[in-house]
């Protein structure tokens, strides 16, 4: 009986082996190489090369590897499909977890930040489909050969260079496919970008009077104003601004960034006689259901906040859907509705739902960011600025020089086709790489100055540390009105009393196309409003 058992158990090894075997594929993996794009790593003759175990991803399953013998690139194991069509991604971090691949497309998504490696590295996004028993992979983007030559007097060193468009998407998700035998880029999503950097995780150090090349994965796109940055680990930057750039599918294009003179970002406002200073956050505060977050009291609550991407990001039409049960983003709360007893999805109209005390919200747990915990910065990271504070900082403060024009503080302009006021930073230097257009300052403009800013001119300000506060209207219940036509910001100040008792409204900024008020503007609390946040420097 024991023989028998144990011939029993060969068997069934046997045949366990066998279907294995059935259940899985060995699939070859060629890269094209036309103009002397690459994959990964660019030799003396550009020829692109796999490496072992580099991660593909392949008909959901993200766990692939590629396998190098004899010069032969393989991918073993594979799950047989049943209708034996195969498509591949690498690589394999860009498919989100879950995806499936349909129709031989999936989503990638296209990284934002790519990490330098060597001035001979790159990994290139690329897909590939077959039917058969070789993936070919075709790349999904072209390389863009960025050559820094530093002509100053004293070593620098690197630690990011960015490449923005004005119109082209270059980062985020997007759905790639086959088309006519070429990697495709089909169908970008809401959250893509119109930037990339390449940040060096090391310091990359360049001496005087030397040069270096970078690669960067960019899509392709058509005539385009782009800006490129280069940014130095002292918090210092040289950029330059190119119209109808093109970058065409599957080539390589090149530019060459002569940095003669670096430029230093002024981000500090002072915000009083005393002389303290505040920084603004990177766009308006938004919030979602989705989610949770910590807040002051050590709780974890329902909702997620964060910064708008771009200081001309509005939320517009869409805080018509204020709820406690709608999970997309908003970014117009009434006053006091940091969570703290009031939720920032209150839209009541009757002023008693609001917080009606005589006080001033500062520093207090009614100031959206001292309550919350926002991205990834502590709790009480942040702060809304008292109506006395932006009065300083809009009247009252020396400001900057611009074209030999000392005093300068604000102007209304346009950026990205969005309507605002720009304020300028103490010290702001406005960069030569950016055409001065404006008309008026420190005071209105019915026409906005006639300016507007693209957003490859936009990333150039914004890195010399302008502000920028779009115009997204204000919310009255669920009524959106005045959507880039004016302005409206909450202070961390109560509105005056009177006879003692405090008034159903709250101080705000305000400004349209014929004026700017300041901090003693108030409006009832109940209507939505925009928040921009600060963090104190000094």
């Amino acid at each position: 009986m024991k023989r028998i058992c144990i011939i029993i158990i060969v068997l069934l090894a046997t045949l366990a082996a066998c279907r294995k075997e059935r259940d899985t594929v060995t699939l070859g993996a060629t890269i094209e190489n036309i103009e002397g794009n690459s994959k990964l790593y660019i030799d003396n003759t550009l020829t692109p090369q796999w490496e072992n175990n580099d991660p593909v991803w392949i008909n959901g399953n993200a766990s692939y590897t590629v396998t190098i013998s004899n010069d032969v690139a393989q991918i073993v194991n594979v799950a047989r499909a049943d209708n034996n069509h195969y498509l591949a991604v690498y690589p394999a971090d860009i498919v989100a977890a879950g995806q499936q691949a349909g129709n031989s497309s999936v989503t990638v998504n296209l990284p934002r930040e790519q990490v330098y490696q060597s001035s001979q590295q790159v990994k290139v996004p690329m897909i590939a489909y077959t039917e058969g028993n070789t993936l070919g992979f075709k790349n999904l983007c072209s390389l863009l050969k960025v050559t820094v030559k530093n002509s100053t007097n004293a070593p620098i060193t690197l630690s990011r260079i960015t490449l923005t468009a004005s119109t082209a998407m270059l980062s985020g998700p997007v759905t790639a496919s086959i088309l006519n035998g070429e990697g495709h880029l089909d169908s970008w999503g809401t959250e893509a970008e119109h930037d990339v950097s390449l940040c060096f995780p090391t310091a990359q150090p360049l001496q005087s009077k030397c040069s270096i090349s970078c690669y960067m994965a960019v899509p392709e796109f058509t005539a385009n104003e782009v800006s490129i940055i280069v940014y130095t680990n002292d918090s210092r930057f040289f950029p330059i601004l190119k119209s109808s750039v093109p970058l065409s599918h599957n080539c390589i294009a090149t530019v060459t960034v002569d940095i003669d003179q670096l430029l230093t970002c002024h981000e500090d406002f002072t915000v009083n006689a005393n002389n303290q200073t505040v920084r603004f956050s990177k766009g308006n505060l938004q919030y979602t259901t989705d989610s949770t977050h910590t807040t002051a009291d050590n709780n974890n609550t329902t909702g997620q906040w964060r910064f708008a991407k771009h200081q001309y990001d509005i939320i517009g039409g869409a805080n018509t859907n204020i709820s406690s049960t709608y999970n997309g983003w908003i970014d117009l709360f009434g006053w006091a509705t940091s969570g703290y007893n009031y939720s920032p999805t209150l839209y009541s109209t009757s002023s008693t739902s609001y917080l009606n005390k005589k006080m001033d919200i500062a520093q207090s747990d009614y100031d959206w960011g001292k309550y919350n915990q926002i991205e990834d910065y502590l709790i009480n990271t942040w702060r809304t600025l008292t109506y006395n504070e932006w009065d300083y900082i809009l009247y009252s403060r020396t400001g900057t020089t611009i074209n030999s024009v000392s005093g300068i503080k604000y102007a209304e302009v346009s950026v990205n086709n969005t309507r605002g006021l720009l304020i300028f930073s103490d010290n702001f230097d406005w960069p030569s790489a950016v055409s001065n257009q404006i008309i008026t300052y420190n005071n209105y403009h019915n026409t906005w100055n006639n300016v507007n800013y693209s957003i490859a001119q936009w990333s150039i300000l914004d890195a010399s540390g302008a502000i920028f506060l779009p115009a997204a209207g204000k919310r009255d219940g669920t009524n959106i009105t005045d959507t880039n036509q004016a302005g409206y910001y909450w202070t961390s100040s109560n509105a005056p009393s009177i006879g003692g008792d405090p008034k159903n409204e709250a101080r705000c900024l305000y400004f349209f196309n014929n004026a700017v008020f300041r901090g003693n503007f108030y409006r009832n609390r109940y209507l939505g409003f925009s928040v921009r946040l600060a963090q104190d420097t000094q």
